[in-house]
């Protein structure tokens, strides 16, 4: 038996002691890159070496990595990842840097996550 979701965190409330909230996350591709404000603003993706960091982004209920040097949204952390929204909420942080980025055949981002 399994259960569908909607891309989104709904009622997903697992215990801290049930998460790695200390871990490296490690590599993500993330997801939409070119529906968020980084890539809208810029008409590019963003550098190699660029910082990210990771938040809850409100608006589209969704974890998201922001670029520390323009403060806008890359793109979407994968909702296998959804467990990070428990640990942000006990006060632990995420940042790294984009490690990858490709624009053709279709535009995609790959960032390095770490427990700060």
């Amino acid at each position: 038996m399994g259960s569908r979701g909607d891309g989104s965190f709904g009622n997903y409330q697992p215990k801290a002691d049930q998460t790695k909230c200390g871990e490296d996350i490690g590599a993500v591709s993330l997801e939409d890159v070119t529906l968020y404000e980084y890539y809208k603003n810029n008409g590019e993706l963003p550098k190699v070496d660029e910082l990210i960091r990771v938040e809850f982004h409100d608006e589209s209920k969704r974890l998201v990595a922001i670029s520390d040097l323009t403060n806008e949204i890359i793109g979407a952390i994968p909702t296998r990842f959804n467990f990070m929204l428990i640990c942000i909420k006990n006060n632990y942080n995420y940042a790294g840097k984009v490690f990858a980025m490709i624009n053709h055949p279709l535009p995609r981002v790959e960032v390095e996550i770490n427990a700060i």
